[in-house]
Order: structure tokens, then sequence, then C-alpha cells
């Protein structure tokens, strides 16, 4: 076995694949620069962080491999490398770089023998972070605080809760229900209730609020109640829109119905360095995140 090594999606380069990891050179993510000209001005207006955080661009990855003199089939382990790896987006984990895994596209490069030995490259587009996948066990006796620690990049966390939960995270709260819950009835008020919670609407990119203690029969109570809203300055809501929300209320009563328990919301996001959360509930939640640096 090779002390260095390449995981793609969990299958390594030489247990898997019979391949030998040589070298490799992972390029630096550009920054996405965002340079105004203004015309009699000298320089330009830089709005590169005017949304509070740089954006990067995908970076390159490029590892080389040969093939040992010895193996008996070198075109059929090159065959099978290129049948699995060329073209596919795959989870990347080098051995030298633990516990941190890249996410890319791969091209595996053409095959050439010097000196008794098969040489090829693979490069790799990869996102512009490097992730680990973090996970948290808390149990919650009426109200808890916990801490969060998270990496360079912002990270949404998903919450499987045992049982119904309310999150406070810098002044703001969030709702999330009891993800054991599989058996679904669309006619239970508490299921049409929660298939607003955290919904994406069309509607000017907004997010829908629904007061937890507001319960509905039907979707189309639903849409009486937002006809009623004057949330953030709507004035009206098109029939167009009305649909697209019961097209989506829908779609969230099918994803419970199925039984899929985690809970996400994409306003709340963890922070550089030390998260801290009140929950409030009875029972275990668990809390999956992904960090990321560069």
């Amino acid at each position: 076995m090779f002390e260095k090594t390449v995981n793609f999606d969990g299958k390594n380069s030489w247990t898997d694949y019979k391949i030998i990891f040589k070298t490799f050179t992972l390029g630096a993510p550009s920054p996405q620069l965002v340079l105004i000209n203004v015309p009699f001005r000298n320089g330009s207006l830089d709005e590169t962080d005017y949304f509070g955080d740089v954006k990067y661009n995908d970076r390159t990855l490029s590892m080389d491999f040969l093939i040992h003199w010895a193996e008996d089939y070198p075109y059929d382990i090159y065959s099978n490398v290129l049948n699995n790896l060329n073209g596919q987006r795959k989870k990347i984990k080098i051995s030298a770089d633990q516990g941190w895994y890249y996410e890319g596209r791969l091209t595996v490069g053409d095959l050439s023998i010097d000196s008794g030995f098969w040489n090829f490259n693979i490069s790799a587009l990869v996102d512009p972070f490097k992730y680990k996948d973090t996970e948290a066990k808390f149990h919650i006796d009426g109200s808890e605080e916990i801490e969060l620690l998270n990496d360079y990049m912002p990270s949404i966390p998903t919450f499987n809760c045992d049982s119904n939960m309310v999150v406070t995270f810098e002044g703001k709260t969030y709702y999330f229900s009891d993800s054991t819950f599989i058996d679904y009835d669309e006619s239970d008020p508490l299921v049409v209730r929660e298939a607003l919670f955290y919904m994406y609407t069309d509607i000017e990119n907004r997010l829908i609020y629904v007061n937890p203690n507001i319960t509905f029969s039907t979707n189309d109570d639903i849409i009486a109640y937002l006809k009623e809203l004057k949330y953030q300055g709507w004035s009206s809501l098109t029939e167009e829109n009305l649909n697209r929300i019961r097209e989506k209320a829908n779609e969230k009563i099918l994803w419970l119905k199925s039984g899929r328990g985690s809970n996400q919301n994409p306003l709340l996001k963890l922070r550089k360095g030390r998260n801290i959360l009140e929950i409030q509930g009875n029972g275990w939640v668990t809390i999956s995140y992904r960090q990321g640096r560069l």
C-alpha cells in the first residue's frame, strides 16, 4: 500500500485502480474582482466585496500517475480509469490533505511510456473551496445554548430533530420540524402549515414567514391568508404567482410525506469562527454542515 494516494468518491487510486500517485499541483482560486471604471476619475471603483465577502473562481488540480512495469495489463488499467473517472464529477481526497476534500470534474490525459512505466495525468476543475463534513449531536431539555465552530466559508447547517424545535441565532428565530414524521396527510393542518416554512417563492425572491401558531386546513386557506398579507410591501398577488405558491406547497407536502427529515433555512448561515445558537425544545437534534477553506 502506497502512503500517497487519492480517493475518488471513496475509491482508492492504488487499491481500486492500481495506479501509483506521483505528484500533484493545486492552483489558487482567483478572486472575482468587480472593478468599475468611472469616466474622468483616476483608477476604478472596487466593489469586489460589496455584498460582504469576496467570491472566487474555480481552481485547478493536476495529478500525475503511473502504472508499474510489472502490471500485466496496463491498457486495461488505463481503460478502467477512463471509464470510471474521465468527465465525471467526483469528491477528491488527497491523502496528504487529511480531513479535507475537493469537488470537481475530472479529465484523464493521454497515456505515454517512459523507462518501462506508463504515465498519465488526471486534471480537475474543482470548486474554489476544499470541504470538510461536520456533524454534532445535542440533547435539548427545554432551552440550551450550543456552540458550532466553522471555518472560512459561510455554511448553511441542516437540523435533524426528533421533535419540533426553535433556533435563535444572531437575533433571528427559525423553526425546525420533527424529522421523524413520515406518514403525512395533506389535510393535516400541521403539514399544510409546514408547507410554507422557509419556502422560496418567485415573488421578489422573498421568503414567506408564517406565524407558527396559525394553522390552515387547505391550500386555499393558505392562499386566502397570503392575499390578506401585506408582507414587506406586497400590494397584490397575481394568479400566476398564487399558482406557483400552490405548486411549491404541494412539493413541500410531498417532501414531508417522503420522510426526508432534514431541515435547512437559507437565511441561517454559520460565520467564520464561533457561532452561538439557542435551541428550544425537547429531544435530540443532529446538526450537520460543510466547512470550507481556500
